[in-house]
């Protein structure tokens, strides 16, 4: 049987978008199910459209932009940052400490917004987020610092989710792709810009103004948002209770074991093979915590039924399944090779931070341009999954591309290389939030639908970027040993730019061995 994603295009008309597959159509093969789940317009629901749409659209890709750039923005002013405080060995958890946070509290905001309305999750989130970013820019210490990225991670998870939820409710469903396409165009933009500017501030200004750039953006988004986003109860199935009480019976209990099964994978995977053999017992431990946790959160859903964090019996449907499967793989490769391509054409090619960060362009001008493209075509016919399965086709031709590249290949070979994965990502990721909230079974669950695609989705982000280090470590070390056995191969593993410090001689083969590394990560 075909799926139901694929069986119909999007309808003109939101309401009668149902996709009559089956001769005993179950609600798997219905893109909306009924007209009382959509939201109409009345005093409390409605579309937006016109100016208003587009200035709220505006606030909610900047604070995006924000929040994406803050993920990134600190790669090249860590070193900067790290020196000023004394503190290399923090230097993990400055970056880390975000991904943390955001990841763990996003299926928390995911059920917020069932209870909240989107606006005020959105808003409160973003004061966090402006809280967390002054924090950062006044810090006297690195510890101070890693607060402050804590607090910051936490309401950037808000913003995202809460910005996703209202998308769902004020934005008709035909033209959901064209605003997910501006999410995803935010997101790789600041892929690249954000290290270039990073740079740029902690050379020539403060990195201190890495944070402060958020505070004037946000300010201005806050009040746009303030004035013109309408305030949308949520759906509460004819639940009369006060929202402060509705609040207080959330699922914290499996909020806080979201939280400790987040943190204890991410550090195993930032310790296990790099800075910690895999065979560590704070490894082994980690891990061990990791899948003790899961199983308890897992049973946990299970137990709470409709009032989980993840209400399992809703969102296991096909198609959530599928979505969560996909973002993980898809954003487990595009985020791998943002973070370890840089690290190509710094050590193969001798580029410099900046000259990398350029070299970055063609995945992002490729993955905005399919992205908009994509989202036209999509709002016009409403075949979605074709996008999805052409999106796969690429990032796996991307990947067997990447893997023949030696320190010989040309540029052309590069740039073509990474148009492929641009084109892949930019095929997959926003399509995949617009399936799930089409086959959502009730408009209540479309935020923690939403939230739970985009948390495997930074889960495998988390997966990628460990793998890909452990990998990545232990190749070069067993090649340096075989081409430069008498470099010191703990220097080259702690800076690309040791390579140009020994002879031309020498560099030969240590470029080499960086090579075949890097390609078995790609």
């Amino acid at each position: 049987m075909p799926s139901p994603l694929a069986a119909a295009p999007l309808s003109d008309n939101i309401n009668d978008a149902i996709v009559p597959q089956s001769p005993e159509p179950d609600k798997e093969n219905v893109l909306i199910e009924s007209k009382s789940e959509v939201p109409t317009k009345g005093p409390n629901s409605g579309y937006l459209h016109g100016a208003k749409l587009y200035v709220v659209v505006a606030c909610i890709l900047v604070t995006f932009l924000l929040v994406a750039l803050d993920q990134t923005i600190l790669a090249t002013a860590v070193p900067r940052i790290t020196s000023d405080f004394h503190a290399l060995d923090e230097v993990t958890w400055i970056a880390s400490v975000y991904f943390i946070t955001q990841a763990s509290f996003m299926l928390v905001f995911g059920q917020l917004t069932s209870v909240v309305a989107g606006k005020w999750v959105f808003l409160g989130s973003l004061f966090v987020f402006e809280v967390g970013s002054l924090l950062c820019g006044v810090s006297t210490d690195v510890y101070f610092l890693i607060v402050g990225r804590a607090v910051a991670g936490i309401g950037a998870a808000g913003i995202t989710v809460g910005s996703l939820a209202i998308g769902a409710t004020l934005v008709r469903l035909e033209d959901r792709p064209v605003f997910m396409a501006g999410a995803g165009g935010c997101m790789a933009l600041a892929n690249i810009i954000g290290p270039i500017l990073g740079g740029a501030l902690a050379d020539h200004v403060s990195w201190r103004w890495c944070f402060y750039i958020n505070l004037p953006c946000g300010a201005v988004s806050a009040a746009g948002a303030l004035i013109v986003l309408p305030t949308i109860k949520p759906t509460s199935d004819g639940d009369v209770r006060p929202v402060w009480h509705r609040i207080v019976r959330m699922d914290w209990l499996g909020a806080v074991l979201c939280i400790g099964v987040v943190s204890s994978l991410l550090l195993a995977m930032q310790w296990g093979g790099t800075s910690k053999p895999w065979n560590d017992p704070p490894v082994i431990g980690l891990l061990v915590i990791f899948g003790v946790l899961t199983v308890l959160l897992v049973g946990w859903q299970h137990y709470l039924g409709s009032r989980a964090m993840i209400p399992l019996k809703a969102l296991m449907r096909r198609t959530q399944i599928g979505c969560c499967i996909v973002a993980f793989l898809a954003y487990l490769q595009l985020l791998t090779l943002t973070y370890y391509l840089p690290l190509n054409f710094q050590s193969v090619k001798g580029h410099t931070a900046t000259q990398s960060g350029i070299d970055l362009l063609p995945i992002v001008l490729s993955n905005v341009t399919i992205t908009l493209i994509g989202s036209i075509i999509v709002k016009k016919t409403g075949y979605f999954l074709y996008w999805i399965l052409l999106g796969g086709i690429f990032r796996a031709l991307a990947g067997g591309l990447l893997f023949t590249l030696t320190k010989e290949s040309g540029t052309a070979k590069l740039i073509g290389y990474q148009i492929f994965v641009g084109l892949g990502g930019g095929m997959t990721l926003t399509n995949l939030l617009v399936a799930v909230q089409a086959d959502v079974e009730h408009e209540k669950y479309v935020p923690q639908a939403t939230a739970l695609v985009t948390f495997t989705q930074y889960i495998g982000g988390i997966v990628g970027l460990g793998i890909g280090g452990s990998i990545f470590a232990s190749k070069l070390r067993h090649n340096l040993a075989i081409y430069a056995p008498d470099t010191p191969a703990e220097l080259l593993l702690q800076s690309v730019y040791a390579i140009r410090t020994f002879p031309e001689d020498v560099q030969g083969p240590i470029i080499e061995a960086y090579t075949q590394a890097s390609v078995l990560i790609t």
